[in-house]
Order: C-alpha cells, then sequence, then structure tokens
C-alpha cells in the first residue's frame, strides 16, 4: 500500500511490504521524505505511528489515536528536490484489534505532529492464525457458523450461530472472546442457555447466561514445529 502526506516543504510517501495482516505479524516498509522547497531543511525526526480509531471519530473529524507502536527516522538536512529514505517495521501484537465495522488500526506518518496534521492508511487485520485454527474446530468439527467477528476491549469476540440439530437443545446463543496474550490463548465462553420450568399447571421457557473462562499456554495449543493441537482443541 502507499500514501502520500504533504507537510509543506516536505512531501512524505509510505509504502507497505504487503497490504493485508493477522494479528501477531510484522508490519514492514519505507518512508520517502522529499524536500519539495525552494530552500534547505534541517535535520529532523519523522514518525511512523500504529494507532486504532473508530470510524466514526474519523468521519467527525475527531480522532482520539489510541498508539499501539510508534518508530522514530532521523532525517537528516535536506537540500532542495532532496530525498531521503528509511526502512521501518512495527509489530502488530498477537491482542491487537482486527479491522471491524466500527473502527480500525491505521499507519499514521509524518513529522513530530503526524497525529494532527500527517498522512494515514488504515489497515486490513484479520485474527490470528491460532485463533483461526481454534475457531475451525467450532465450524468443522461442532457445525457452527460464524455470523461476526469484532474488536472488543483488547480481545475479538465472535458470535457463533447454533447447528440446526437436535444436538444443543438447551443452547440459544454463544459468543466467544478470544485473544493470545503472552503465548497465552484466552477464551471466554458466554452460553445463553434455556429450558422448561414448570409454574403451576403451565410450563415456561426459562433462560440464562453462564460464562466460563480458559487459558491454554502455547505446549498445550501447538504441537512441536508449531502447529495447532487440533485434538486440544476439540477437547
Amino acid at each position: 500500500m502507499r500514501s502520500v502526506s504533504f507537510q509543506r516543504p516536505l512531501e512524505y510517501q509510505l509504502v507497505t511490504e504487503t497490504e493485508e495482516w493477522n494479528q501477531g505479524d510484522f508490519i514492514r516498509g519505507t518512508l520517502r521524505i522529499a524536500n519539495n522547497g525552494t530552500d534547505p531543511t534541517p535535520p529532523q525526526v519523522a514518525q511512523v505511528i500504529l494507532a486504532y480509531a473508530l470510524k466514526k471519530d474519523l468521519k467527525a473529524g475527531a480522532v482520539d489515536w489510541q498508539v499501539l507502536e510508534r518508530v522514530e527516522l532521523d532525517v537528516p538536512a535536506l537540500e532542495p528536490q532532496a530525498t531521503h529514505t528509511s526502512d521501518w517495521e512495527l509489530h502488530l501484537p498477537s491482542e491487537s484489534p482486527i479491522t471491524d465495522k466500527a473502527g480500525a488500526l491505521h499507519l499514521v506518518f509524518g513529522n513530530d505532529q503526524a497525529q494532527e496534521t500527517g498522512g494515514r492508511i488504515d489497515l486490513q487485520v484479520s485474527l490470528h492464525p491460532i485463533l483461526e485454527s481454534f475457531l475451525q474446530t467450532f465450524t468443522t468439527q461442532f457445525k457452527f457458523l460464524e455470523k461476526y467477528h469484532k474488536h472488543l476491549d483488547g480481545w475479538t469476540e465472535v458470535k457463533l450461530v447454533i447447528p440446526d440439530s437436535r444436538e444443543y437443545p438447551q443452547l440459544d446463543e454463544v459468543l466467544l472472546q478470544l485473544r493470545i496474550l503472552q503465548e497465552q490463548l484466552q477464551i471466554r465462553y458466554v452460553f445463553r442457555l434455556r429450558s422448561l420450568k414448570r409454574d403451576g399447571e403451565s410450563i415456561k421457557m426459562k433462560r440464562k447466561k453462564k460464562e466460563v473462562e480458559q487459558a491454554l499456554d502455547s505446549t498445550e495449543y501447538l504441537l512441536p514445529g508449531g502447529f495447532p493441537n487440533r485434538t486440544r482443541m476439540r477437547a
């Protein structure tokens, strides 16, 4: 991906190696700075910032950036029409927000006022591969369907649609909240249950919510060689 920002007399051009990422990946690219003015510019510092923002705030022009990581790049003095290019690298935390309808991670770039006046690129970030493998256990082994993914306060929430069968007669809804944190697979299960309860001569439907938390170390959810331990995930 490529984006250009003008902070006169300098032009900043940001280029990334790829266009899509998973949680836990590295984002790499270059930042090219060109002096389009008629006078030399002094040495300065450029920035590339990994930050999250809500789409409604971006549309309203009142962005409260949630900064995850930042890299600062030394830019030498530039003569008129001279350019300088720096390589940069940022790490997407394994529990970073995914891209959903509400918000997205961005690369914000420019001078020391980049968050206010710099350029930006919105990123397409998907689930960590281990979380994808964990969810495949539900969809392939137990025939659930994924309805949506969304970012939720440091977690990724996934709503699952119950299979059309008699195998889970008490289940109304299943919500999963997932993340990889410090190499630990952390899961919150939120089950919405229903059951029949006699009330005098009538029978009424009773609903309740049950929450279960689970944490698996990498030795549990990974096999030697780094492959997902699908047997453990099914269990």
